[in-house]
């Protein structure tokens, strides 16, 4: 945009809040290209000495950085592994519960079948019943498939894994299982793995999961476990992919080997012997080269760090590096996060031409292109911070105004480049819109559509609101007496009034409807006790119209008389409409109770009406009186409804004495007492000229000539709304 354009444009803008046009305005574009010439001349032999000597320590870093991500994400999939042998045990028990293990044996088979269907990497799983174990054995290796450490594990089976699955059952006794560590009610709940131990099935070295029927009984009583022998989980984790050609190990906290990548379920190459007690082999003395020449280089470069200072504040896993048959290695010890439970070390070791096979690829391009895109980057933050910085930061506190709703600030914003300026114009012609936007949708609303990510869309959502009908009686009478413009006016005056107290007392006001209001409380933001909210609100409505209908009559125009209709209940409030058309609203039975609530107050010639669950939550606060039990036009069964008299303490007391008696006339009248309530009515209308007295004497007398009948309570039904 050309800076006369743009100040032909600003001058069409209705509030420009002091925008002023710089007397020298640069182009973004020619403004970097001028600096960009001299400062590669000065920057480019600084810049590029400078990146030739950080690219030994970028490498390092690099290194350090993906070995200490590669051990996380191998110690994340070994935990995987654990843990869905906790929720394959769980799923099994479940499936066995009510299953009847000798009238139902293919069943409970096809159930402990399904745990391999889901991991083929588990050797075997167990059902106790009635003091004997049925034991189902996976002896099969599973076909070669590599878990990316960047995956979730994939435990979906396909049909040729299934197929050659060798699954094999049989019963064993459990005389001596109460010596085993998961017989213990500690592990009966399946939440905790059990300690090394040898194995219930096979005797070799392993842990347990169990999932008891009852925990409380403990899993000899019955239940499914599963053993994880240290094979299982060297061949699962020779299954997991570090890197191209590396691999990883797991050991415990004593540096004891526990697993290392392998083809077999043989797990006795951990173990120094075959007694029940085990004795887990050192990682010095396990029969792998490249694992103990990692495990010589890290505690060679840990006697290093143990003098630094800084280090041993942190105690971070560290990466080194060591050589086998000319063959440079990259390792790193890291231990099992806390939350896993599990006190173990993950070794990583990669080849280091993983590494630096990149890195030497790419050196001669660094070389070249290093320079220059440093410099622009220098080149480019400069002039940023020069000629963006101030105006931007200053337009982002705008806009943050603008996300609050905030529309009222008179901020002058000057940038001498053309595009922040042309963001600068753009942005009062954006406040200008949202002005005006904001008179046609309540600015709750509005700021909700802000805040809120993404697009408005079609949604809804159900919370308990009140909600309120007004209309004007006799309008159409009123509009025909007035010139269209004098209509609109006074009516304006009304509608601003009414909309003004409706807010102040944390109502939304949902639309005008020709000469109605709807609006509700509760919604878009909560509000507490919104029930007696919207009764405030009602009562300063109808005392406000008083004062307008003073001063209408005095300057010679028509008055207006509103009836109100309040309601809560659990409602719809979202979002509604079409895809391209969208009305923040209510919907739901009591929006119509609410609607038809203020049509209906003409019958009694009341000005506010309560349903009874508004009522219920506001009786404590105002006067009301019980009116009727009606059945609204639409609906069957009957409600009561209310007037709104007024605030507690503010309502004279012959008013209360007279509600006392309409009341009590209502209670005879439901009770088909036609003397007794005829009798309160008529002491009621000495106190006030009521309708709704009226009404009622009049359908006592037809109900005298035509009795109910003895199952009525005092229900009326509405035949109009």
């Amino acid at each position: 945009m050309s800076r006369k354009s743009r100040t032909a444009e600003l001058s069409q803008v209705a509030d420009v809040s002091g925008v002023k046009i710089p007397r020298i305005e640069l182009s973004m574009r020619w403004s970097i290209v001028s600096l960009l010439t001299l400062l590669i001349l000065l920057s480019a032999g600084l810049i590029i000495l400078v990146s030739y000597l950080g690219g030994r320590q970028s490498t390092q870093f690099l290194i350090d950085t993906l070995m200490e991500d590669k051990a996380y994400r191998f110690t994340d999939k070994a935990t995987q592994f654990f843990t869905e042998a906790r929720t394959l045990a769980g799923d099994a028990r479940e499936g066995t519960d009510k299953l009847n293990v000798f009238a139902q044996r293919k069943q409970v088979e096809e159930e402990l079948k399904s745990v391999f269907e889901h991991q083929p990497y588990f050797s075997n799983v167990y059902m106790i019943r009635n003091g004997r174990a049925l034991v189902a054995l996976h002896k099969a290796i599973p076909s070669p498939r590599k878990e990316n450490l960047l995956e979730e594990m994939d435990d979906k089976t396909t049909e040729a894994e299934k197929a050659a699955l060798e699954i094999s059952f049989e019963e064993k006794p459990l005389a001596n299982a109460a010596a085993l560590p998961w017989a213990q009610r500690l592990y009966a709940d399946g939440k905790k793995l059990t300690p090394l131990h040898r194995t219930f099935v096979t005797g070799a070295p392993g842990y347990t999961y169990c999932s008891a029927q009852s925990p409380a009984a403990g899993i000899l009583a019955g239940g499914v476990c599963i053993d994880i022998t240290l094979g299982d989980l060297a061949l699962y984790i020779s299954s997991v992919k570090v890197g191209e050609t590396g691999k990883a190990f797991i050991a415990d906290k004593d540096m004891n080997i526990l697993a290392a990548p392998q083809a077999s379920r043989d797990s006795a190459i951990y173990a120094k012997n075959s007694s029940d007690k085990i004795t887990l082999k050192n990682i010095t003395q396990f029969e792998n080269e490249e694992i103990k020449a990692a495990y010589t280089a890290m505690t060679k470069k840990l006697k290093k760090l143990q003098k630094n200072k800084k280090w041993m504040k942190t105690k971070k896993p560290f990466y080194f590096d060591f050589k086998i048959d000319g063959s440079r290695f990259v390792g790193l010890f890291a231990p099992f996060p806390a939350y896993t439970g599990l006190d173990w070390q993950t070794g990583v070791i990669i080849p280091e031409d993983e590494f630096f096979y990149f890195v030497r690829r790419n050196a001669r391009i660094v070389m070249a292109a290093s320079a220059v895109l440093i410099i622009m980057a220098m080149v480019l933050g400069y002039i940023f911070s020069r000629r963006l910085s101030r105006p931007l930061s200053e337009l982002s506190a705008e806009m943050d105004k603008i996300q609050r709703f905030e529309l009222d600030s008179d901020k002058t914003i000057v940038s001498s480049i053309t595009d922040v300026q042309n963001m600068v114009v753009s942005f009062y012609k954006m406040r200008q819109g949202l002005r005006s936007f904001g008179k046609f949708v309540p600015a709750d609303i509005v700021r909700k559509l802000i805040e809120q990510e993404g697009d408005a869309h079609l949604q809804g959502e159900k919370r308990e609101l009140t909600i309120h009908f007004s209309d004007i009686e006799g309008f159409t009478t009123v509009s025909e007496s007035l010139k269209p413009e004098e209509l609109v006016e006074l009516l304006a005056e009304y509608l601003g009034e009414m909309s003004r107290i409706i807010a102040e007392e944390k109502g939304t006001v949902d639309k005008y409807i020709g000469d109605a209001v709807m609006a509700f409380w509760g919604a878009p933001q909560p509000v507490e006790n919104h029930a007696s909210y919207a009764a405030r609100a009602a009562l300063r409505c109808q005392a406000r119209l008083a004062e307008l209908e003073e001063k209408w009559h005095k300057e010679g125009k028509p008055i207006f008389r509103a009836r109100i209709g309040l309601n809560t209940g659990e409602i719809i409030v979202g979002n509604m409409g079409s895809a391209e058309r969208l009305n923040y609203t209510v919907i739901g039975d009591a929006v119509n109770l609410a609607s038809r609530l203020e049509g209906i107050n003409k019958y009694y010639g009341t000005r506010i009406m309560l349903g009874e669950s508004t009522q219920k939550l506001v009786a404590h606060e105002f006067v009301t009186r019980l009116l009727d039990f009606v059945a609204v036009k639409g609906k069957n069964e009957a409600v009561r409804i209310y007037e709104l008299v007024g605030e507690k303490g503010k309502v004279a007391p012959e008013i209360l004495e007279f509600i006392r008696l309409f009341e009590e006339a209502i209670e005879a009248y439901r009770k088909q007492n036609w003397d007794a309530a005829e009798n309160s009515l008529k002491n009621a209308l000495k106190l006030k000229d009521d309708e709704a007295c009226h009404l009622f004497l009049a359908r006592i007398a037809e109900y005298r000539q035509d009795p109910p009948g003895a199952n009525w309570s005092g229900e009326y039904v509405m035949k109009t709304k």
